[in-house]
This record gives C-alpha cells, sequence and structure tokens, in this order.
C-alpha cells in the first residue's frame, strides 16, 4: 500500500485490514438464519444505519423514502 499513496498512506488511516473487510461478508455467508434480518446493513456483525445523507454523516432524510415516493 506504501508504494501506491506514499505520504498520504496516513490519509487511509483507520481503513480495515483485508481480512477485517472481508470477516463481515463470511460471517453473513455461515451465520445461522435466525441471526439475519433481511434487507439490513451489516457493519461488524450488527445491523447499522443506512441512511447517511446528512451534514457529517448525520441521519439524513435525502435517502430515505417516505409513503407517497414508494
Amino acid at each position: 500500500m506504501t508504494a501506491a499513496f506514499g505520504d498520504r498512506k496516513s490519509w487511509l488511516e483507520p481503513l480495515r485490514t483485508e481480512w477485517q473487510g472481508a470477516e463481515g461478508t463470511c460471517w453473513l455467508a455461515v451465520a445461522p438464519k435466525e441471526q439475519i434480518k433481511s434487507g439490513e446493513f451489516y457493519l461488524d456483525r450488527e445491523p447499522a444505519r443506512k441512511h447517511l445523507a446528512g451534514a457529517f454523516f448525520t441521519d439524513g432524510s435525502a435517502t430515505q423514502n417516505t409513503q407517497g415516493t414508494m
């Protein structure tokens, strides 16, 4: 990674390692069906917020569906 990013490598921290990035997908592939909720976004084996459209990635409404738009 240093060869690709040089001095700017520190900008990428604290990105996950390859294993940390793949671990969530591996877990979802083998987790018992009872532990998985359909349609959820998982981060670190827990459902996470899906809508981060506000300023500074706060809860935003720009990406959320409303009853009038579905």
